[in-house]
């Protein structure tokens, strides 16, 4: 029988995947990402995201954010090559054209990567009202978003563009955001 190199590698090893869970650590080590965490929880317990400077800096300044996620590339995602087959653990869902890699979770909030593919521009008939808080800024990337706010019985809707540097915040049951278009992922 025939045993590809890359399981050989990983059936020989102690650790089933000691490249990618180290670069994890690393990762989860870089000061930047530990004072990230030490602040979402500090979100979690209630404090205001004004008062929490690593976490507002990293959801509202794009140059932050970009740095935040090439170290993530850098160290985790790079650890990949050495092991194909290994499966970074961190909570993460898919669906067809998009991922979701959800890298600090602390409580109810997290921190979430997420991906999404090029598609044509596609209305849907239906908008998710969601209550709760989410800041999303686009790290890289072009596409269109339609943002909903419902006051009383009125739901306004505007035509936002989607580039590096553009955030979309939701609070609270009175806005929902879809993505209706990617043209560069």
């Amino acid at each position: 029988m025939q045993v590809h190199p890359d399981l050989a590698r990983l059936r020989s090893n102690g650790a089933p995947q000691p490249a990618c869970d180290a670069a994890l650590a690393a990762w989860r080590a870089l000061p930047h990402v530990v004072k990230a965490r030490a602040a979402l929880a500090r979100l979690a317990a209630g404090e205001p995201l004004e008062q929490l400077q690593a976490l507002a800096r990293l959801v509202r300044d794009h140059a932050v954010a970009c740095a935040f996620v090439a170290d993530f590339v850098e160290l985790v995602v790079g650890s990949l090559r050495a092991e194909p087959l290994a499966q970074v653990p961190l909570g993460h869902s898919a669906t067809p054209g998009m991922a979701r890699l959800r890298l600090i979770e602390q409580g109810r909030c997290c921190l979430t990567l997420t991906a999404l593919a090029q598609r044509p521009h596609r209305l849907s008939p239906s908008a998710l009202f969601e209550d709760g808080m989410v800041h999303e800024l686009v790290v890289a990337g072009e596409g269109e978003a339609l943002v909903h706010h419902l006051a009383g019985r009125t739901v306004t809707t505007e035509t936002i563009g989607l580039e590096p540097g553009v955030r979309l915040v939701r609070e609270g049951p009175g806005n929902a955001r879809q993505i209706i278009q990617i043209q560069r992922p």
